[in-house]
């Protein structure tokens, strides 16, 4: 049972180290190409196409885009906003079709908002905005206890009842809940694209791990310190372990040079360079038979689990084999007194 569950610990244990470079690489990619972002702005941009079947999908495009790179709504350096709440939503259109807004949008957007608001009951937006403030302001002397959110919805229901703040309030959660299914969605492909790299990147093979790890004792015990010292430390910090700090980087880097010395990964090398002719030459090359190229596959699938799950499998696992050790102790220790015992008696009898 102990053997079994070392080797669980020492698979784990890579994959946490490897998965942090998965994760790392996730986080740095979905930042750069504003995923979350862009999904928020496609699904506004549908939620406009509900409120205005007649509106062109570029344009509603172009509006959701403007919405989201608003001042107190978009991320530095104009990048898409990654949250935008419903009534942000209701009065920032009625801002745009007011000309109240220091939002960058176009004349074509602002004309299809004006007629989105006229389709749907706001034919005076700069109107309906002066009295929701106005509400909102009475409410916040009379039910100060409210928040700020609160009373301004309340403001948006009274002053601006309409078909457009109906539909609004009827599909804007639907929404956003699609938003976060498909940027979940572009994530986990995100990041079993990059598993699938980090994987071939250092042919990690998790086939041939858990076979050397069966066999190899040292390998196993010194996998299974380093699981301790891997979580006395983020115990220590109170965190789980996603980004490298100084200790981890250590750990990561002689687990690596381990695995690297023990033939379970090889180090990435530059991709091509050339020679004295100019031909192209590949300094690494990866040709894997069936099983090791099963065994990278199984790592990505892995891997693109995420540091966080092998955190949580390692901390169960190490409790596991806590109790499991404690509980062999004492049978040996039960077994060494009758052992004793035995050999007191016969000892008596002759």
């Amino acid at each position: 049972m102990l053997k079994t569950l070392d080797i669980l610990i020492g698979v784990a244990t890579v994959m946490l180290l490897f998965s942090m470079v998965v994760t790392i690489v996730t986080q740095a990619i979905i930042s750069a190409f504003q995923t979350r972002g862009r999904n928020l702005r496609d699904g506004l941009a549908d939620l406009l196409k509900q409120l205005d079947p007649a509106m062109d999908k570029k344009i509603a495009t172009d509006i959701s885009r403007a919405l989201l790179r608003h001042p107190l709504i978009g991320g530095k350096w104009g990048a898409l906003g990654t949250v935008i709440h419903r009534d942000e939503f209701t009065t920032l259109l009625m801002e745009v079709a007011a000309g109240e807004t220091t939002t960058d949008i176009s004349t074509t957007g602002k004309t299809a908002v004006v007629k989105l608001l006229q389709k749907n009951g706001i034919s005076d937006p700069a109107g309906a905005l002066k009295k929701i403030r106005d509400i909102a302001l009475q409410l916040e002397e009379t039910s100060p206890q409210l928040s700020n959110s609160v009373r301004h919805g309340m403001a948006i229901i009274q002053e601006a009842k309409s078909e457009y703040v109906a539909k609004v309030h009827g599909w804007f959660d639907q929404t956003v809940d699609r938003v976060s299914q498909r940027f979940t969605a572009n994530a986990h492909g995100i990041t079993f694209f990059v598993a699938l790299i980090v994987a071939f990147a250092v042919q990690l093979d998790t086939i041939a791990l858990i076979n050397r790890l069966s066999t190899d004792e040292p390998m196993r015990a010194y996998l299974v310190d380093q699981a301790h010292a891997i979580s006395k430390r983020a115990v220590e910090s109170e965190s789980v372990p996603q980004k490298n700090d100084g200790g981890q980087n250590a750990d990561q880097s002689e687990i690596t040079n381990s695995l690297q010395n023990n033939g379970l990964i090889i180090p990435p090398k530059m991709p091509f360079s050339y020679d004295s002719s100019r031909t192209p030459k590949f300094l690494w090359e990866l040709k894997p038979n069936g099983n090791q190229l099963l065994g990278i596959l199984l790592s990505s699938l892995l891997l693109s689990l995420g540091a966080p799950f092998w955190y949580g499998a390692l901390q169960s696992l190490l409790k596991l084999r806590s109790a499991v050790a404690e509980k062999d102790d004492q049978q040996r220790a039960i077994r060494q007194g009758t052992d004793q015992d035995s050999a007191a008696a016969a000892q008596a009898g002759s």
